[in-house]
């Protein structure tokens, strides 16, 4: 009740909204106009808005979600890029970060709650785009929509995957599996304890798909993948290392390897 009765007043102190009438200490009756936008006009006026049913703000409030506010509101700048015409998204996690001043882990936490409450579908494309050159690894951006576009998002998401990212010297590849994850940790378990010895092709495939691993962490754990991270610098010694390595955008992860098809 506090926070509701702070938005209140911030809306009333910037001029947003106005008392008509204080029936109590918690019933007002209150002028609303300013907030009234004419779409027929927006373009002209440069009034953007974001339509969201009232409905799925019933959803969020009545949910079990910790955060109800916060989550509501970034469903509300969710929504918000999509495309006017599709009602299609590609925003990357990183332009979200920067645009609503909250972190990777908690986007990720928020689309997760989204998804269950079937009020958004996201497209996860299993593929990634590698760079022959420069060893850059990115992965594609997903394709969010509300639930009920669900197969139109599937739609989009499929196109998008196979028109992005073919530039001079870009390949596709599929993201290595969880599989690959799993495989590549038992041999470098075993590699760091020297009980067994790889040659060049299987300690660079295992550098890749670790260097790929740990790039997933930094979006899911932030400040704190470190912890859970595979120490890279054990192939110091090899031509494919890079000391450098950076994330991007959703955990992608820019190698120096020269080989990474």
């Amino acid at each position: 009740m506090d926070s509701i009765k702070s938005g209140l007043n911030e809306l009333i102190n910037s001029g947003i909204i106005s008392y008509e009438e204080v029936l109590s200490s918690f019933e007002y009756v209150l002028d609303l106009a300013k907030l009234e936008i004419d779409t027929s006009k927006a373009t002209e006026t440069k009034d953007f808005f974001v339509i969201v049913q009232d409905t799925e703000i019933h959803t969020i409030m009545n949910s079990k979600a910790q955060h109800k506010f916060k989550l509501c509101r970034y469903f509300v700048f969710l929504v918000g890029t999509f495309n006017s015409k599709t009602q299609i998204g590609f925003s990357p996690l990183g332009y979200m970060v920067d645009k609503i001043g909250i972190s990777k882990p908690t986007i990720v936490e928020y689309n997760t709650l989204l998804e269950e409450m079937e009020l958004i579908y996201i497209y996860r494309s299993t593929s990634c785009i590698r760079n022959s050159s420069s060893g850059e690894i990115k992965k594609i951006t997903n394709t969010y929509g509300r639930y009920s576009d669900k197969a139109k998002v599937i739609q989009e998401g499929k196109a998008y995957t196979d028109t992005y990212g073919y530039g001079e010297n870009e390949s596709r590849h599929k993201l290595f599996s969880t599989s690959d994850k799993k495989s590549a940790s038992m041999k470098y378990n075993f590699f760091v304890s020297g009980k067994k010895t790889y040659n060049d092709e299987e300690l660079e495939w295992m550098y890749n798909v670790l260097s790929e691993f740990n790039a997933s962490l930094k979006s899911r754990y932030g400040e704190d993948w470190e912890y859970y991270s595979k120490d890279l610098s054990v192939f110091k010694e090899c031509n494919f290392y890079c000391e450098d390595i950076e994330d991007s955008d959703w955990g992608e992860v820019d190698s120096c390897s020269k080989n990474v098809g």
